[in-house]
């Protein structure tokens, strides 16, 4: 009874081991958005790149699509989206006296 007993913790201790060790995952998204002109490409990678500093998504410009490569672990998608769209009227109201 009490050898069952010792077996039953040890499965459950490495299958708790398992699981707090192997689940943490990358995974990695593309998300096409649109983008005001008068965002910079800089201006928008450094705003990203805030997101997550552990693993920065890799941002591609063309035009004003913007192609954003994130790791959704650690980033939602809406974030980008909220990014993009208040970006530009959060640096007027900052350069206003």
């Amino acid at each position: 009874m009490v050898e069952a007993m010792r077996s039953f913790v040890a499965i459950g201790w490495m299958i708790g081991c398992f699981m707090a060790i192997g689940c943490r995952r990358s995974d990695w998204k593309t998300m096409h958005v649109e983008c005001p002109p008068e965002v910079t490409f800089e201006q928008l990678r450094h705003a990203l790149t805030a997101l997550d500093r552990e693993t920065p998504p890799e941002i591609t410009a063309d035009g004003t699509q913007i192609s954003v490569r994130y790791n959704a672990m650690h980033i939602a998608p809406r974030n980008i989206l909220y990014i993009c769209e208040t970006f530009p009227t959060a640096t007027q109201k900052e350069a206003q006296p």
